[in-house]
């Protein structure tokens, strides 16, 4: 309810009218500034969009490192490489919000979660209005970079404005999530100093880090599967990561629990170099995972994660424990092999001490009498009872290549959207 509240304060504060439903959902966004002629333009490129949003975005992407090398200290690289055969993941997400604005461009509230998420991401990254209007530049530069002819004066007059539209959006509502954030207890605007307690070695490749404040002070709640941005110098540069909070919040300390990418400039250097001692400097918490007013009495809760997906689920697990509620909970949890079991000690005694709580363990690889995966469908519904899916919720994590498969065969089953809450490890996907 508060965040709401806060939205539809944002909202009018913009000159828009905001009704929410539940959670980060609007049912309508209106701003006059955006003209009629604007929208029709935009809406009807959507299709062009949709067949070359990825050229363009890939496009964009090239020619701001080039002319902006700076800003490679804020974005992921790796997430700009085509890996396997498969798109770069950036580009693909930002290819994905830009179709989404074009095609509910009159329908804006549609896309009101995906503000929110972009929103609390950017916050997380320190994102500043400057940066708003070098990526817009570069955009605009791109499209008639790819399109060629068919951006024509009346299509660029459009996107600019309907640009310059959601970036004013975003740049209001990041500036009075970062207000908020430093309001709360113990909160901070921008960065604060954290050094490492202690390190736990989760798996070969798995570490978790213990942070707390190098002043001293409290530090402010935050929900179960919130995530903070962390700045590194790895010694060549500093650059900004971000990573789940793999703890449920408590006032001592904040857990980030890091796998060591092969290409992960960033992971490497953590599992490589960093001990006890060493200093960080963190954003505040934030996220939309994580959504309590969707889980009532009888919601039975269900969490789905692959890999290193496991971070923001078992901070929920340990918060859903704490509270000792009497939802049925069911955990089901990917993994590569019995070398590679996240968390497994934690999710194993938790199992024994609370009779609602179920966890079931998927294998890759795997001896005989292990259950074998990927983790699918067919696990989900050999492990809950089918009655309890209408009144369940979802909560999934994981790399986005096990997700989406696995989204579709939910709906196809009769799980509805709203029921889904999506974690995607990786660029975001804000379809």
């Amino acid at each position: 309810r508060n965040m709401r509240r806060r939205a539809a304060r944002t909202c009018s504060k913009q000159g828009l009218r905001f009704v929410a439903r539940r959670g980060y959902k609007v049912t309508h966004v209106h701003r006059a500034e955006l003209s009629a002629k604007s929208k029709e333009i935009i809406n009807a490129t959507a299709p062009v969009i949709a067949e070359h949003g990825y050229a363009i975005t890939r496009c964009m992407y090239k020619s701001m490192f080039t002319d902006h090398p700076e800003l490679t200290e804020v974005f992921n690289m790796t997430h700009q490489q085509e890996i396997n055969g498969r798109p770069a993941q950036q580009p693909v997400s930002l290819a994905s919000s830009l179709y989404g604005y074009a095609a509910n461009i009159n329908n804006l509230g549609a896309i009101g979660s995906v503000v929110e998420q972009i929103a609390q991401k950017h916050v997380s990254l320190d994102i500043v209005p400057d940066q708003y209007a070098i990526v817009g530049q570069q955009i605009l530069k791109a499209i008639p970079a790819v399109l060629g002819d068919a951006a024509t004066p009346d299509v660029m007059n459009a996107w600019t404005e309907g640009y310059h539209f959601i970036a004013d959006v975003l740049i209001n509502r990041e500036e009075e999530l970062k207000k908020e954030k430093e309001a709360q207890f113990g909160g901070w605007r921008g960065f604060r100093e954290f050094f490492v307690d202690n390190t736990a070695l989760e798996t070969a490749d798995i570490t978790s880090y213990y942070l707390k404040p190098t002043d001293g002070g409290p530090i402010p709640a935050w929900k179960p599967s919130d995530y903070i941005g962390l700045k590194v110098n790895t010694g060549e540069k500093n650059v900004m990561r971000n990573y789940t909070l793999s703890n449920a919040p408590n006032p001592e300390y904040m857990r980030i629990t890091v796998k060591a990418e092969d290409s992960g400039l960033v992971s490497n250097h953590l599992q490589t170099n960093v001990r006890p001692g060493d200093k960080f400097h963190l954003t505040a918490p934030c996220g939309t995972f994580f959504q309590e007013d969707h889980i009532k009495e009888d919601t039975t809760i269900i969490m789905l994660a692959a890999g290193v997906g496991i971070t923001p689920i078992v901070s929920m697990v340990e918060h859903f424990t704490a509270k000792g509620i009497d939802n049925q909970m069911f955990l089901l949890e990917g993994m590569r092999d019995r070398y590679h079991e996240a968390f497994h000690p934690f999710i194993s005694k938790m199992e024994k001490k609370h009779l609602n709580f179920h966890a079931s363990f998927v294998y890759d690889t795997a001896p005989d009498d292990y259950t074998h995966g990927p983790l699918q469908l067919d696990h989900v519904m050999k492990n809950v009872p089918k009655s309890l899916l209408p009144d369940s919720v979802f909560y999934i994590s994981g790399p986005g290549v096990w997700m989406e498969p696995l989204i579709d065969d939910l709906k196809a089953l009769g799980i509805k959207r709203d029921q889904l809450h999506l974690d995607y490890f990786g660029a975001t996907n804000f379809s």
